[in-house]
């Protein structure tokens, strides 16, 4: 097979106060491929392509509770995968965080 790919990566940090940061991020992704000539897989290529998001965002929020205490949050967009019958889908994570840190004697 044979083809190119195009796309694009953003991302930023933003320290919105002193205790939470947002990171938001983007991807774009372009592909086109096509089998070789004399290529008798004619599969390969639109698997490979249909594997592939091609768009895909996310927003990372982490914020600083004090006493070792943080809470993240993260909310993901992945665009459809046709290849594997998959539609879009957003999932969200969350945790709470609590770190001992060097408040422990040694």
């Amino acid at each position: 097979m044979h083809g190119r790919t195009q796309g694009t990566e953003v991302s930023a940090e933003w320290k919105a106060t002193r205790r939470w940061t947002l990171n938001p991020g983007y991807t774009f992704l372009k592909m086109h491929l096509r089998p070789d000539l004399n290529a008798q897989d004619t599969i390969s290529a639109p698997q490979t392509e249909g594997s592939n998001p091609r768009h895909q965002a996310q927003l990372r929020s982490s914020i600083d509770l004090g006493r070792g205490f943080s809470w993240d949050a993260s909310l993901y967009f992945v665009g459809q995968l046709p290849a594997h019958d998959i539609s879009s889908y957003t999932r969200l994570d969350s945790q709470l965080r609590w770190r001992l840190g060097e408040r422990l004697p040694r």
